[in-house]
């Protein structure tokens, strides 16, 4: 048991680590708390890093959505960059909101040797805008993230924080030591008296 407990927190380690190389680009807000009075309006950008200067990888493609307290702020609507092509023209844009979360996706035609001209490593992709309904602090969060490079491939993106990986890390050795206490504790075995023959 013992020897299992160990290699279950082995390979945990191991998963993090092969994990964390593939965490380069990164995908966020400007701002993802708020303070907010009522009639107020206010811009958030969604920025991405961690692409490589001139690429490959170039950002072809992105989908994602945030999630917002619609009883505070209501999405007016977003304004997207021209870096991956102008919008209407070089790229297929959408914007929708439902149900206090904005969907934001743009796609651009724009040729891969375009995009690697174009794009730095870290750039705007689009901003979306709000008003307030009401006065309070609200946040901003993903609730999904989908990003492909120039040719339609996925690109894995940070979404754990190097936080979340330590908690992991955390985790998988308190359950090995709790399993470990769990274990019924053997007491030493007594000696029996010898018995001694006349």
């Amino acid at each position: 048991m013992k020897k299992l407990i160990w290699a279950s927190v082995l390979v945990g380690f191991a998963l993090i680590l092969e994990a964390t190389p593939a965490l380069a680009i990164s995908v966020g807000l400007t701002s993802s708390s708020v303070t907010v009075v009522a009639g107020e309006m206010f811009s958030v950008g969604v920025v991405i890093s961690g692409l490589v200067d001139g690429g490959p990888p170039t950002l072809g493609a992105f989908d994602l959505s945030i999630a917002f307290d619609p009883a505070i702020l209501s999405a007016l609507g977003v304004v997207f960059d021209p870096l991956l092509g102008e919008p209407f023209f070089e790229a297929l844009t959408r914007f929708r909101v439902s149900a206090g979360v904005v969907e934001i996706a743009e796609v651009s035609l724009l040729s891969p040797t375009l995009l690697d001209l174009f794009q730095p490593a870290s750039f705007r992709l689009a901003t979306a805008r709000f008003t307030a309904l009401a006065a309070g602090t609200t946040t901003l969060t993903f609730t999904a993230i989908t990003v492909n490079d120039a040719f339609g491939n996925t690109l894995a993106v940070d979404l754990p924080e190097p936080s979340t990986l330590l908690l992991l890390g955390c985790g998988l050795a308190g359950l090995a030591a709790a399993v470990r206490r769990r274990r019924p504790h053997r007491p030493a075995p007594m000696e029996s008296p010898s018995l001694q023959h006349h």
